[in-house]
């Protein structure tokens, strides 16, 4: 590939390709085949691609009301122990007309006319715990942290809806969206939230059974509070859902997988349909077309890097899934902080027979005690694994190894659903300030390949 965009929300002082991200949406620095670099902030409703801003205010600076901002949306993702809820204003900035739920159903996001501002941003993390805390951004206001000695989510949510009503926010709201980590075969699209949608997430709990209970409370606790407003729910993998049969299909006999919906569901979809929107944006509207390909042609074909600890590799053709790296579950796919990776299913019968120990606690063990965490002796973040090799740790140096190895791996794969060639490879999701150290490493294995 002869462009790299490089995507991601985090600082990095030592990798002279990041800038400085605000923490409305995330930093685009796109490097041309002539060094040239162009920043661009981006912000987006559930990081839908192709609709982005390009504003001038700094980190941590949010931008002053403007006209348009009396109409908004309220987003929601909730987590085992953290949620996060966000308020932004959507409309059409020449018309002035808020047809926000036609967004939301559009299929097709070329030229549409949608202006997205951010206006309220609230994260709470450890909830449930006793070091529980909500970090709370508006405009109209210096940025805090709210530290109690235990929250739960609907404490969060109580304490988030008295900031709005003091901010006068709460009466500007006219649609709710919830994140859902997984949607099974049931949707491959946003749906309208009614009790028949939620007893249909209930029933999708095999995939997605540590995230979707989350989200079921999310969508509780935010209704019990608004009761009137139009409510959707936006499914992650629904973005994997156009992945051919042949990507998606697990070579079992036909009675498992349709009568217990096994395929390949992949993840993150919703952020990779906002990265690779607004990466075929830089590449048309800012940079030099990549040698061999017209201006119509560029963005039709990436592979997106998701590094850190969840990382995955993703081909996206014309806008869409064509294959990922994760699977059913994400177990399966590149080898992780906490994730084994894809494993040969002997294996598992193997170690319980020799073992002498009952089938369910062996995998109970490999979910539980695997990934490269069982490599380094314990540790399972990138970053300091990265540390620990580079002050002479061979267990720690062998298992960045293994995950630099797999991701490159995988990458290579995704080139076949490429058609063999790609317009552009993208990181995101960064590992901080060892960011640049994972992409050279990576880079190293895939340059011969790439050209």
């Amino acid at each position: 590939a002869k462009v790299m965009v490089y995507l991601d929300r985090s600082i990095d002082g030592d990798d002279p390709t990041w800038g400085s991200p605000a923490t409305c949406g995330s930093t685009i620095r796109a490097d041309s085949i002539d060094n040239s670099s162009q920043p661009i902030v981006c912000c987006g409703l559930f990081q839908r691609g192709e609709i982005y801003v390009e504003d001038e205010y700094e980190d941590n600076i949010w931008p002053e009301p403007q006209s348009g901002d009396d109409k908004t949306v309220l987003t929601v993702e909730t987590g085992e122990t953290s949620l996060k809820i966000s308020i932004t204003s959507f409309y059409d900035e020449n018309k002035k007309e808020d047809n926000i739920l036609s967004y939301l159903f559009t299929s097709s996001r070329k030229d549409n006319p949608f202006f997205s501002r951010p206006v309220f941003e609230a994260n709470a993390l450890n909830l449930g715990s006793k070091n529980s805390i909500l970090d709370i951004y508006h405009h109209a206001n210096v940025p805090y942290q709210v530290e109690k000695g235990a929250m739960d989510h609907e404490d969060a949510i109580e304490e988030i809806i008295e900031v709005l009503q003091a901010s006068k926010l709460l009466k500007t709201i006219v649609v709710v969206g919830h994140r859902v980590a997984h949607g099974g075969n049931r949707f491959s699209s946003p749906a309208i939230i009614n009790d028949t949608v939620v007893d249909d997430i209930k029933r999708i709990s095999h995939p997605g059974r540590k995230e979707n209970p989350a989200n079921i409370l999310g969508i509780r606790l935010v209704t019990k509070k608004f009761p009137n407003l139009p409510a959707l729910a936006v499914f992650d993998t629904s973005y994997h859902s156009t992945m051919p049969p042949k990507a998606f299909t697990y070579a079992l006999p036909e009675s498992f997988r349709n009568d217990l919906q096994i395929r390949k569901y992949g993840s993150s979809g919703m952020a990779l349909d906002f990265i690779t929107g607004v990466a075929k944006s830089v590449l048309q509207n800012k940079m030099r077309q990549p040698t061999g390909f017209t201006k119509n042609s560029v963005g039709t074909s990436f592979i997106v890097v998701r590094l850190g600890n969840e990382p995955s590799a993703t081909a996206v053709v014309n806008g869409k899934s064509a294959d990922t790296s994760v699977g059913f579950l994400s177990n399966e796919g590149v080898s992780s902080g906490t994730a084994i990776g894809s494993i040969d299913p002997a294996i598992i019968s193997y170690i319980a027979k020799s073992k002498k120990i009952p089938m369910e606690e062996v995998l109970q063990t490999i979910e539980q005690q695997s990934g490269l965490r069982a490599i380094s002796g314990g540790e399972a973040d990138i970053d300091i694994l990265i540390k620990n090799a580079n002050g002479g740790d061979e267990n720690a140096a062998l298992a960045v190894d293994i995950y630099v190895y797999n991701i490159s791996k995988h990458v290579a794969s995704m080139l076949v659903a490429c058609g063999g060639a790609t317009h552009g490879l993208i990181f995101t999701e960064g590992s901080r300030e060892n960011n640049h150290e994972i992409r050279e490493k990576v880079m190293e294995y895939l340059s011969p390949h790439l050209g």
